[in-house]
Formats: C-alpha cells, sequence, structure tokens
C-alpha cells in the first residue's frame, strides 16, 4: 500500500471542454478556414488555472469516513486516476434524488457499493463503446467523446454533468504500481457547475437542424479534486469537481428566409423557425459538399438571399434571437459546363450541353468568388473564364442563367 504524503497546496489543473456538435453536412476542406468537419464532433484544450471558483474552495478534512477505524487524511500524491465511463448525464438544475443534496459534498461524492447507474430525470446517453479515461491527465478528445453521446438535449438549465463510472485505479507518485479502487458496482461522479448553470437554450435536435454547437466548461480537477482516502485498508474515491460554464453557442441549419440587412430566418428541417441577426463581427463561409471557403463580410452579405441552406452559428439572448458569429452558404443552384462566350460586362455565357445560358458574377465580376475546383483549391481572377474553360457557377437560378457568388474553373 502507498504510504500517504500531504504536501503543500497541490496544483490545480484547468480542463477547458470545447464541445462542438457541427450540424451533419456543414464540412469544410480545401481552401477553408473555418470549421473542417461533418456530423457531430467534438475537441478539448488544456490550460493552467490557479484557483477554484471564488468562495468555492472546499476545506480538506484531516479525516474522513468510510467506516470505523480513523481514516488516514485525503490523498494528494497521485498522479493518475483512471475510470471507465459507461454513461453520462446531464442534470436538470434543481433536479435532485431521493437522499441527495443539492449541493456537493464538501468531503467528496459519495462512491455508494452496489449503486445502480440510476439516471432517471436526467437527459443521458449510454457510452458505446465504454470510455477509460484518466481523470488527471485528460486526452484531448477522451471527455468531448463522452458528452458528445448525448444526441438530444430539451432547452433548460442544467447545474451538473453526471459521469457513470466502473473500475477506477490510482497510481501513487513514487510507487512501482498502480492501486485499484474498492470496488464497487458503478459509482458516479458529477461536475457542479457554480455561479450559474449550463442553459441550453432551445432544444436540440441535430438530425433537425438544431445543435450545440460550443461549450465552454473551466474546472479545477487536480489534487484538490480527486480526493482519495485509505481507510482499513481500502482506498476508496470521493471526487470533488467544480465548473464554470460559458454562454452556450447553438449551431441552427435550415433554409434561410425573410432575408433583410442586418437579419433573417433560418426554416429547420424539424419544422421550426429561428430569427437571426448578425454585425460586422459574423464571418462568412460559401460551403459545397466536402470544402468550404472562407469570404470576406462584404460578399457574405451580398450572397445571402432567400432559399439559401445555412449554418449559422452563434448565441440565442434572453428573447431567443440567434446573434451569429458564424455564417456558412451552400447554393441552392448549381450549373457546370464549358465557356461559350466570354466577358460581357459582368457576365459570361456557358454551354451546359443542351442549352447556353448566361452566368451573372455577382456582385460583380470583379468581386465574385473565383477558384480552380481542384486541390489546393487556389484562389483565381475574372482572367480565368476564357473560351472552353470548364466552370462550375453556384448561386441562385435567374430567368436565362443563374446568379453565380462562387465560380470554379477547371475539371
Amino acid at each position: 500500500m502507498a504510504a500517504l504524503r500531504i504536501p503543500g497546496p497541490a496544483g490545480r489543473l484547468s480542463i477547458i471542454i470545447i464541445v462542438l456538435a457541427l450540424v451533419a453536412g456543414c464540412g469544410g476542406s480545401g481552401s477553408s478556414s473555418g470549421p473542417s468537419a461533418s456530423g457531430d464532433t467534438a475537441i478539448i484544450a488544456v490550460a493552467q488555472a490557479p484557483t477554484l471558483p471564488a468562495g468555492m474552495l472546499a476545506a480538506v478534512p484531516s479525516a474522513a469516513g468510510g467506516g470505523g477505524g480513523g481514516a488516514n487524511p485525503f490523498a494528494t500524491n497521485i498522479d493518475h486516476l483512471w475510470i471507465t465511463v459507461q454513461k453520462v448525464a446531464l442534470v436538470p438544475d434543481g433536479a435532485i434524488a431521493p437522499g441527495e443534496s443539492r449541493d456537493p459534498d464538501p468531503q467528496g461524492e459519495q462512491a455508494v457499493e452496489d449503486g445502480r447507474m440510476d439516471d432517471s430525470g436526467l437527459v443521458s446517453a449510454t457510452v458505446v463503446p465504454p470510455e477509460t479515461i484518466d481523470l488527471m491527465n485528460l486526452p484531448p478528445e477522451a471527455l468531448a467523446n463522452i458528452l458528445n453521446e448525448i444526441k438530444n438535449v430539451p432547452a433548460g438549465k442544467y447545474g451538473k454533468i453526471r459521469l457513470f463510472y466502473s473500475d477506477p485505479t490510482v497510481h501513487f507518485i513514487g510507487e512501482p504500481d498502480n492501486t485499484a479502487v474498492k470496488q464497487t458496482a458503478n459509482y458516479h461522479l458529477d461536475i457542479h457547475f457554480v455561479g450559474g448553470g449550463m442553459v441550453i437554450p432551445v432544444s436540440t435536435n441535430p438530425s433537425g437542424g438544431v445543435s450545440v454547437h460550443k461549450v465552454i466548461i473551466s474546472f479545477v480537477l487536480g489534487q484538490n479534486g480527486l480526493k482519495i482516502v485509505v481507510n482499513n485498508n481500502k482506498v476508496i474515491m470521493r471526487p470533488q469537481v467544480f465548473a464554470t460554464v460559458s454562454a452556450v453557442e447553438m449551431g441552427i441549419s435550415g433554409t434561410a428566409d425573410n432575408v433583410a440587412a442586418g437579419s433573417f430566418d433560418i426554416a429547420t428541417a424539424d419544422g421550426r423557425s429561428f430569427h437571426a441577426v448578425y454585425d460586422s463581427s459574423a464571418s462568412w463561409f460559401f460551403e459545397t459538399t466536402g470544402r468550404g471557403v472562407r469570404v470576406s463580410n462584404s460578399l457574405g452579405v451580398a450572397a445571402l438571399r432567400d432559399t439559401a441552406f445555412v449554418d449559422v452559428f452563434g448565441i440565442f439572448d434572453a428573447a431567443l434571437v440567434l446573434h451569429a458569429n458564424e455564417v456558412m452558404i451552400t447554393f441552392p443552384d448549381t450549373e457546370s459546363g464549358t465557356v461559350s462566350a466570354g466577358w460581357t460586362d459582368n457576365s459570361f455565357k456557358l454551354n451546359i450541353g443542351t442549352d447556353n445560358i448566361v452566368v451573372f458574377a455577382r456582385p460583380d465580376r470583379l468581386n465574385a468568388l473565383f477558384d480552380n475546383n481542384a486541390p489546393p483549391f487556389n484562389l483565381l481572377t475574372d482572367n480565368a473564364v476564357v473560351l472552353g474553360a470548364n466552370v462550375t457557377a453556384r448561386g441562385y437560378a435567374v430567368p436565362g442563367g443563374i446568379d453565380a457568388f462562387w465560380i470554379s474553373v477547371g475539371p
């Protein structure tokens, strides 16, 4: 059994979890500087933080219970703590199971022997396959992958994240072997939000066009938050984890409608409509299958019309108006063919096999987006449109042709 050492105040590790739930179909690659994955994805970054949230540092007692015999003080000399996560749940703010306290136990979470993975009333998902993580050394994808198992989250305020786990194992600093923590059927640990819970402003439905795009959670983990008790030749884990959460950024996908200066509506596949606003700080992207391109604010604003498919990422205000940080436009109409007549002012003709149509460069021939339609998707100018060139024009169908904001030249 490892000897317990009680050093001075332990260093505290702050894990910043950035949960990205990108709406399916908004992939990007090539010359895009925006999001580059489709489907539900997630990333974690790690940084140091000096303290727990103000006023939340619980005093470490000199001994802890667990049944007679006088337990040793909480261990602070561990460098690894592995658990296998079986299920993850979001706990609605104020939801308390029988026998539970609203506030965290200052001595850490109880490890209830022969407990069940009871998540009644919670928003939860089973982790398949179960994920083994080291709480002292989280890799970039571990906890975010677990959180992403929850696909549909009702609107509301959530006070904590609950992880149901099994097979806890610790390693004491300086000891050659790992030590199994007292075995029970299932444990759980709670990540307690302080200073306000995590607010999901609208119910999610990723397949219907409403997803959580980004949540930033900062929590102190470290040795003071992972309380290991040695008592009667048993090692017991009683974790205590506090967290703060930023505003939740949502991703809304659907068809643009009622486009006006500075605002538009989004009609989603599940029948809902959301009002969105934007200002000069918003980032704009043009998207198509497999790639995307970041464009200027002026070009993005000019290219947004009714019927465009949009992926909009931003934060809802109290009135449930979405303030857009990023707008990705997928144009509803595409024409491909060879150039049959060169530029006349802001247009040229395209032979599409059975007919010639007119491509109207928008906003004009100098300010439309031109690229070479092949890796590495270099940007071009209007001079690339020459007789016989293969062209793909993306935009909006109009009588006799297409208003094209994105013109790709090449195979």
